[in-house]
């Protein structure tokens, strides 16, 4: 039967039921019905942090942490704290960094590890929570790609942070009230932020200010440590074990199947798996449709498969299926046309669907490891000789 592992939160349990509204919303202002025990810490602009953090603004948020823009006093620089609600046990986090940065300096991917500049516990009305200080970034890839009106292949982000892109900051901040009218609690903050972009389109970035980075390791484990029977990875991103064999916790395979789908997505448009509103079973449609026939025991335990194919394959809608070539010719091929970029083809096209294509295969099993990943084809003919040559760029 298809299994709700993707629905579990941190703890293995059934997410909770949405509270009740208390606050009015704020758009893209973190809900402040989680400012509550064991939730979100209150922070505003210009509080201190550890003794030596003065807050400037407020950079992102998410489901487990808040985090902000501030001035180091001691080292006399911008940092990002990464404040974490108070039911999160951010340790692991806190380990994973510290264990990624402890390898040789030598090692090819140790560059891209934020360091981890220091950490602390902040105690507030909402509980204990776990602070993690590293250099801020400007913008995630898929940010400059959308800022940009064209779609480089070569996107980045830089971690300059200067204030000069702090404009009319006053704006983003809003006054926050309860839709009873009541006073707020203690452990709710009196206004809310907005979160402010740094970043700018892709083009109008120099290579010289490149410095990429891979971000956010709330969710990391270690398989050989921790057994993880689900995952918070985006829908989209979701390897399909996750739906079938909960009886077996994930590991490495899970992130070459998230992997392939995110390099299919920085040289596309369009991400691979691609659903308006993703559900076990949109998600599920959208892997049959592109990659073809479930294994028989995962087709068969597939309740709602006769409702979307039949025994051929054929949509039951009678649309046609986007099968792989289609998927690539759309989010790929068509935009690099449009933009007047080269397109993949020839020997490119073929050594990266073969990487591709079996990093996507159903059982995890049958996936490449990642040092087969690097060995491929596509990876030493194409994609390290540019990294190698973007780094050159950037250190010129």
């Amino acid at each position: 039967m298809v299994h709700e592992n993707a629905t579990k939160t941190a703890e293995g349990k059934s997410d909770a039921k949405t509270p009740m509204l208390s606050y009015l919303p704020k758009e893209e202002v973190e809900p402040f019905e989680r400012y509550s025990p064991g939730g979100y810490h209150p922070v505003r602009i210009g509080d201190q942090l550890g003794s030596r953090y003065q807050i400037v603004y407020k950079l992102g948020f998410g489901a487990s942490s808040v985090t902000w823009l501030a001035q180091d006093e001691q080292a006399a620089a911008y940092v990002a704290i990464k404040i974490a609600i108070a039911n999160a046990d951010h340790v692991l986090e806190r380990d994973i960094l510290r264990l990624l940065q402890s390898q040789p300096e030598m090692h090819p991917g140790k560059a891209r590890i934020p360091s981890l500049l220091d950490d602390f516990e902040v105690k507030g009305p909402n509980g204990v929570h776990r602070c993690l200080v590293t250099a801020p970034a400007r913008m995630s890839i898929a940010e400059a790609r959308e800022a940009s009106y064209k779609h480089h292949r070569f996107l980045a982000f830089s971690r300059n942070c200067p204030l000069r892109y702090m404009k009319d900051t006053a704006s983003l901040i809003l006054n926050q009230q309860r839709l009873d009218g009541q006073p707020l609690g203690s452990g709710v903050p009196s206004h809310g932020v907005i979160p402010i972009w740094l970043g700018d389109a892709s083009e109008k970035i120099e290579l010289s200010e490149v410095d990429t980075l891979l971000n956010d390791f709330g969710e990391s484990f270690q398989p050989v440590k921790t057994a993880h029977h689900y995952s918070h990875t985006p829908c989209i991103l979701r390897p399909p074990e996750l739906f079938f064999n909960s009886s077996s916790p994930l590991s490495f395979p899970a992130d070459i199947w998230a992997l392939a789908c995110t390099i299919f997505a920085i040289l596309g448009q369009r991400p691979l798996f691609d659903t308006w509103f993703p559900s076990i079973d949109t998600i599920i449609e959208e892997h049959v449709d592109t990659l073809s026939r479930l294994p028989p025991d995962w087709w068969i335990s597939w309740k709602n498969r006769d409702n979307i194919f039949d025994g051929n394959l054929t949509r039951i809608d009678g649309a046609p299926r986007r099968c792989w070539e289609e998927r690539f010719e759309f989010a790929i091929q068509k935009p690099r046309r449009e933009f007047g970029l080269a397109e993949i083809t020839g020997e490119e096209k073929a050594a990266l669907s073969a990487l591709l294509e079996p990093m996507l295969a159903f059982k995890p099993e049958d996936r490449p490891s990642a040092r087969e990943i690097l060995q491929s084809e596509w990876m030493i003919k194409w994609a390290l000789p540019e990294l190698k040559w973007a780094l050159i760029q950037t250190t010129a």
